[in-house]
């Protein structure tokens, strides 16, 4: 193993929690393939992950979840980091689907998940209205609290609609929001039930990205910023600035903001890495 890396994938269906974890390694560890995806635009968190070496029995409970219709109550939480270091959640959602691999020799379990907040969000229909001035803080709470989750707003965000309505679903009320206040970023964390707003320029929260801090390899100049690569730091989230520090090509070093972020991670392989793209600040 390149790296000492831990894990902690908890499992809750109904009242029966289940836990999976490594804190060290050997031959006998469980297997653990994942990838978490997350955007300041568009979809919402989500992740897949699949689980080699499991027991029979454990096998035979998940292989049973698509026909029972078992994903009303469930949660699924994902913690990782390094030995001798904390674990950090990095995800935190629901079982979308359950496939069970009983063939191959080493029989798995993929779960394809999606953050809670996704659930919320699906199969609603809300409205709004406000006559005369109406703070964006006031809306977006009230868009908030309809769909189960909670509000952080970025100091400095100070912005208002008049004689703002609304009905339709939740994903409708939040294009709609990004189309009336196009400077502004609205998103979820995908290890909290949070609406997220702040200013696109602007970012308090800033990581410095270097060799010394886990930098993997050269950037890559995309429209609008780069992507690049890093060793996973769970800490990372969409939203953050990064201080991008590259030696062997001072063009691209500045500050960029975190527009979508990749966490993949294997102890079957050696993969263990964040992919970040950025956007120009």
């Amino acid at each position: 193993m390149i790296y000492k890396r831990i894990w902690l994938l908890g499992i809750t269906l109904g009242n029966i929690i289940k836990y999976y974890k490594e804190t060290y390694y050997n031959e006998n560890s469980l297997k653990i393939e994942f990838n978490i995806k997350s955007a300041v635009k568009g979809a919402n968190p989500k992740g897949n992950i699949t689980i080699y070496g499991l027991t029979k029995e454990d096998l035979q409970y998940y292989a049973q979840l698509n026909q029972t219709r078992g994903f009303g109550q469930n949660i699924v939480t994902l913690e990782c980091g390094y030995m001798g270091q904390s674990m950090s959640l990095l995800f935190q959602g629901n079982i979308q689907n359950a496939k069970v691999d009983f063939l191959s020799p080493d029989k798995s379990l993929n779960l394809e998940l999606g953050a809670q907040v996704q659930n919320n969000f699906i199969n609603q229909r809300i409205s709004s209205s406000y006559n005369g001035k109406k703070d964006l803080k006031v809306i977006a709470q009230d868009l908030a609290s309809k769909n189960g989750v909670g509000l952080k707003i970025e100091d400095g965000v100070n912005e208002s609609l008049q004689d703002f309505s609304f009905i339709g679903s939740p994903f409708q009320y939040l294009e709609t929001l990004r189309e009336s206040f196009p400077h502004l970023d609205f998103f979820f964390l995908p290890n909290e039930s949070k609406l997220v707003i702040q200013q696109k320029d602007k970012t308090t929260d800033t990581h410095t990205l270097s060799k010394d801090t886990g930098l993997i390899g050269a950037p890559e100049a995309v429209q609008g910023g780069l992507v690049v690569q890093s060793l996973m730091n769970v800490k990372l989230q969409i939203g953050q600035q990064i201080n991008l520090k590259y030696e062997k090509l001072t063009y691209f070093n500045g500050r960029y903001k975190i527009i979508e972020l990749e966490h993949k991670g294997s102890n079957k392989s050696n993969e263990w890495i964040s992919t970040l793209t950025l956007r120009n600040i």
